[in-house]
This record gives C-alpha cells, structure tokens and sequence, in this order.
C-alpha cells in the first residue's frame, strides 16, 4: 500500500501557523514553570506555628518537609496514617522500639556524624574569621592550617576543597540573601541536629514515645542549636552544606552538590516570608 506524502505535506505547510502556535505555547509554558514562585512552606492547621514549641519544632523543618510532613504538627499526623512511608523510615533508621529512637536521637545530638578532621579544620576557618573579621580563602584558609600544624595537603586540601564547593555550588542554587558571599559554613553539626529534631516527631508519629517525650527532646535539640549557631541562616546554612559533606564523605562529588538542591530550597523557602517561611518570622534567640 503506498500513500501519497504531497498532500499532507502541501497540507503542513500550508497551514504551518498553528504549528507553529502550538509550539509557541509549550516554549511559554516550559518558560513559566521554570520561572512560578516557589511552592509555598505547608503549615497544619491544626497546630500553632507561632509558638515556643512550634519554634522548637523548626529546627526539624528540612528534614520534616524531606519526608513531606507538615513542620508544626508535633505528632506526625500524616506520617502515622501512611503504612508505606512509615516502612520506609523504620528501614532507613532503624525506629522499632522506644530504646532505638532514644539512641538515635542521643547519637544525633551527640556525635552528630562528626570527623575530626573536619572539626579541627572547620575551627581554624572560624579562628580566622574571628580574628581577621572575613571569610579567608581557600588558599588563606590553607595557610591558617599549615600554621596550626597541619600540612594543607591531601585530606586536609580535600576537605577545604570540598566545603568551598559545595558553599558555592548551594549559592548558585539559591538566592544571595541565603549563601551570600560574606557568610562561610563554621560548623557542620546542624545536619545532625536537624534530623534529631525530625526524629523526636517521628518517634510519635511510630507510636515509639509519647508527646510529652518528644516535646522534651525537642527543646533540648533546640537549646543546643541556639546555643551553637548565631541565627536561622547560620542553621540552615549548616544544614544543607553538612549533608552534603556528610553523603560525600567529604570530597567534591558533584551528585550530591544535585542531589542537596531539595535541602537548599527547602532552606531558602524557610527564608522567604512571602513562601510562607516559618524560619523569616521566628525568633532564633529567646
């Protein structure tokens, strides 16, 4: 059977203005997608989220949201009415008995998936910010190690490398006001803490603790922070530069710069009073 193609092509181009319309109008909307606001922070309303205990809350807002909860409920309302996802967070942490979410949230708060390379570099950086009132280089930063005995060689280059990049690939992702260029990461522990926070909603949302219990562990988590981080931005910044030098082991992998954009946004959001963002109305000191 053979069909004769002249006719339909006489016929495309003839009337090539409507394809040409149609694709017009797939550019525009892959345009506008590209270019709609953020979605906005997602409260419950069924819980306060102008509070001490919603501000002790927000320490977990990144992590919550990851596991698309809503930041200000206490109990973990959605997550306890979801058998699949809960699975998931059993499997992923291990969460089968009040004992284990009690070790896990200590582990968090204690350890907080610390080397100590990193935290002797990480305090150098920080002694000469400290001392020179800027954020140093990396080859300054270098320097201040090879002063402090270090060699600024293999692992210690590594690490400086990696938090340098990951700074500035994260403010790349997200606006000035969040990763400006005069902030600098001085402390990788908020990670750490704020999946500790996440953890303390989760163990009730498992049936593993009480609300009482969560509460308590909440706003020791949140004492911690406050005591150890100078605003939201300090956290938030933490947060999302710690994951990423925890999934990396601390070297430069660009996978886990992309696979951080959710953690940056997340924080960005939580930023942002016009997304709705919890962490641009509450107070960091109380």
């Amino acid at each position: 059977m053979q069909i004769d193609a002249a006719p339909i092509i006489d016929w495309i181009t003839s009337n090539w203005i409507i394809f040409a319309v149609i694709g017009g109008v797939i550019v525009v909307g892959i345009i506008v997608l590209m270019l709609l606001p953020a979605a906005k922070v997602k409260d419950s309303p069924d819980f306060p989220a102008d509070t001490p205990e919603a501000n002790d809350l927000a320490i977990g807002l990144i992590q919550i949201r990851n596991a698309d909860g809503a930041w200000n409920d206490p109990l973990g309302t959605d997550l306890a009415k979801d058998t699949e996802r809960k699975a998931v967070l059993v499997e992923m942490w291990g969460l089968t008995s009040h004992d284990e979410w009690v070790a896990t949230i200590d582990r968090l708060v204690h350890d907080r998936r610390r080397r100590p390379l990193w935290q002797s570099l990480i305090q150098i950086r920080a002694d000469l910010i400290k001392s020179t009132g800027v954020v140093p280089s990396r080859s300054a930063w270098l320097k201040g190690i090879k002063a402090a005995g270090g060699t600024g060689k293999g692992d210690e280059r590594s690490v400086v490398d990696a938090v340098g990049y990951y700074e500035d690939e994260f403010r790349k992702m997200t606006s000035k006001d969040v990763f400006p260029k005069s902030s600098a990461v001085t402390n990788l522990d908020g990670y750490a803490l704020n999946q500790a926070a996440a953890v303390a909603v989760w163990g009730v949302a498992l049936g593993l603790a009480t609300p009482e219990e969560s509460r308590a562990r909440l706003r020791e988590i949140s004492d911690i922070a406050r005591s150890e981080f100078a605003s939201w931005g300090d956290f938030g910044r933490s947060v999302v530069v710690g994951r990423a030098m925890h999934w990396s082991d601390g070297q430069m992998v660009e996978k886990q710069a992309k696979m951080g954009q959710d953690y940056a946004h997340d924080f960005e959001r939580a930023m942002n009073p016009k997304l709705n963002g919890p962490w641009s109305r509450l107070a960091w000191r109380r």
